[in-house]
């Protein structure tokens, strides 16, 4: 509700001047487009003359000047005269047309009448005015049929839409056309530009022109896009149809423009919210066995909220923007740096999971240190189960003597104890931190592949655990985004489900959201969100193994999930939930250039 209001309150006040050419220039939040002229301001009827047909722009004067807010429209009125002895057909097009507006920002209607006051119809229904950024010819009203000395009023209304999306495109935006009349041949044809907008049709990403006579019928195949859905073709040109994957041809040059749906997280958090499902997600499962090196699009999986919301592969509108680098020490060069997220996904509740990207927005598979916080070994001793732990038992080099006993969370693991430094030092105390939400962390210590789990998961004992089992233990990975046990779900003062044991709400990746993010075990992947060209410690352990070796799983500088003993040396990304009544407020569309943040601060 607040984007749409922000929306309205930034509306565009536009001044029209029209005549027989029309241009139309933005040049700002308040300040004005303009319909321009080029008749001679004496000349007060704009006359074409095509053999015995007389067209006249007949309000009296060769220009229009209006005030229009969106949603609001301008009305070109002329006549159509036959003055000829027989009955004629003509054609009135638009030669040189440049739209550069977003689609479906203008369209046109036409009414007729007999009469110039009254009795006028509409002969041609709300139409797209065609998107092009080169001059294109384009028939705006084929066929028209004038008796032999008849005059028919028409009335053209050009509309400004308000569209549902951000239409800050449309501020310095283009329309520029002519008006001109032509006779009706029987045996023309007419372009038909297909754009695949991004997307890929039949192998090619280009425009393809084909020439077709009206009637002409044409097979089109699914365009596909990485990242996004797609919804259909935009169609402008007279008579021109399209159902399904058949074409047929039309009166005029015809543009087909591939519409497609890209997945919002503001929008998607204001959907869940509002208990809507979100729009523009892959309704399937994508194979986890393989890596994501594209634009995957958002999945969804369920979590310990409900649906969660996941990106994948080498996803390009997941940036965010949020908080700043406080005093961390004297010499520090990145003291008061904004801080970057990626979106990891949108919890079920519409809180939303984000991972620490750096002091700028970096392109996917750029390898920069700056990526991360620090390095450090995730527990600096070995040879206990307990060490897996985000939190443990008993302190210091104890061995834990019970799979509770090392599971109970009272001693703070080096990894925890950095992040929670960090965040205190950036965050606590901070006006931003309000927007920060208490959401599990989970540090998943089941022991799925013993029979009696409390025989494992302590002391020496050679112990597997659950995101093994869901990442190794089958022909293709299983992940999860719901924590097997309360105790393992870390939360700050949440109870209910989790296991308030964090002092701050702060965390790491978990291996289940690196495979979903795209990365498989001991593989290659540079190009996903993820990649940041360090080892990178999860929270998730992988096994004991032979007494002498608490394994982790963690992410490689090539961008594979691997594992390695917790007292190797590793560096540490943040994970931090922002709250969904916060997160439905930002603006911008979550791209490098425009990333999601607060509507004060700049992209």
């Amino acid at each position: 509700m607040e984007e749409q209001q922000n929306k309205h309150l930034n509306r565009k006040m536009i001044i029209f001047i029209v005549g027989l050419s029309l241009t139309i220039f933005g040049f700002g939040m308040i300040t004005y487009s303009f319909f321009s002229t080029s008749i001679d301001a004496d000349n007060l009827e704009a006359v074409i003359d095509v053999g015995t047909m007389k067209v006249k722009f007949a309000d009296g004067n060769s220009t229009i000047n209006e005030r229009l807010m969106l949603e609001e429209e301008i009305v070109k009125e002329f006549t159509i005269e036959n003055t000829g002895d027989l009955d004629a057909e003509i054609n009135i097009e638009w030669l040189d047309l440049i739209n550069t507006y977003m689609l479906g920002s203008l369209t046109y209607t036409l009414e007729k009448s007999e009469e110039k006051i009254t009795g006028y119809e509409e002969i041609l229904s709300k139409t797209e005015v065609p998107v092009s950024n080169t001059e294109y010819s384009y028939t705006l009203i084929p066929d028209l049929q004038i008796p032999t000395g008849k005059t028919y009023y028409y009335r053209l209304r050009i509309k400004l839409n308000d569209l549902t999306v951000n239409q800050n495109e449309d501020i310095n935006a283009i329309l520029s056309t002519k008006f001109n009349a032509t006779p009706v041949s029987s045996d023309r044809s007419y372009t038909l530009e297909i754009d695949p907008n991004g997307g890929i049709l039949d192998s090619n990403s280009n425009i393809q022109i084909e020439n077709k006579k009206a009637g002409e019928v044409l097979n089109i195949s699914v365009p596909t896009r990485s990242g996004a859905i797609f919804k259909g073709w935009s169609i402008s040109g007279y008579g021109s149809n399209i159902s399904e994957n058949t074409f047929t041809m039309g009166k005029s040059n015809t543009k087909l423009i591939a519409k497609w749906l890209e997945f919002n997280a503001v929008k998607a958090v204001n959907n869940i919210l509002k208990g809507k499902l979100p729009e523009g997600f892959q309704n399937d499962t994508p194979n986890f066995s393989l890596v994501a090196t594209t634009n995957e699009g958002v999945y969804a999986m369920e979590d310990d909220y409900g649906m969660s919301y996941y990106y994948r592969g080498a996803s390009t509108n997941n940036y965010v923007k949020f908080g700043k680098w406080a005093d961390i020490s004297a010499n520090s060069t990145r003291r008061g740096k904004d801080m970057y997220w990626r979106i990891i996904r949108i919890n079920g509740d519409g809180s939303v999971r984000v991972r620490y990207d750096g002091i700028e927005a970096y392109p996917n598979g750029k390898s920069d240190a700056n990526k991360y916080t620090t390095s450090l070994a995730f527990n600096s001793n070995t040879s206990d189960a307990k060490y897996l732990g985000w939190m443990y038992s008993p302190a210091g080099s104890t061995h834990s003597t019970s799979k509770i006993e090392a599971q109970t969370n009272t001693v703070s693991s080096n990894a925890k104890k950095t992040i929670d430094s960090w965040y205190e030092t950036n965050f606590k105390n901070q006006e931003c931190e309000q927007f920060i939400a208490d959401k599990i962390f989970c540090n998943d210590r089941s022991t799925p592949y013993a029979e009696d789990e409390t025989s494992v998961g302590y002391g020496t004992i050679s112990t597997q655990y659950g995101a093994h089992k869901r990442i190794l233990g089958y022909d293709s990975p299983k992940p999860k985004f719901k924590c097997p046990n309360k105790n393992d779900a870390f939360t700050v003062n949440d109870n209910i489900y989790g296991n308030n044991a964090l002092t701050y709400p702060v965390g790491l990746i978990t291996a289940d959201e690196l495979i979903t993010a795209g990365t498989y075990f001991n593989a290659t992947n540079k190009n996903f969100y993820l990649y940041g060209g360090y080892n990178s410690w999860t929270m998730s352990p992988f096994e004991l193994y032979q007494s002498a070796w608490p394994g982790m799983f963690y992410m490689d500088s090539n961008g594979g999930a691997y594992s390695t003993s917790c007292h190797n040396g590793g560096y540490l990304s943040p994970v931090i939930n922002l709250t969904s009544e916060y997160f439905k407020t930002l603006i911008g569309i979550g791209t490098i250039e425009d990333p999601f943040r607060e509507s004060n601060i700049e992209p």
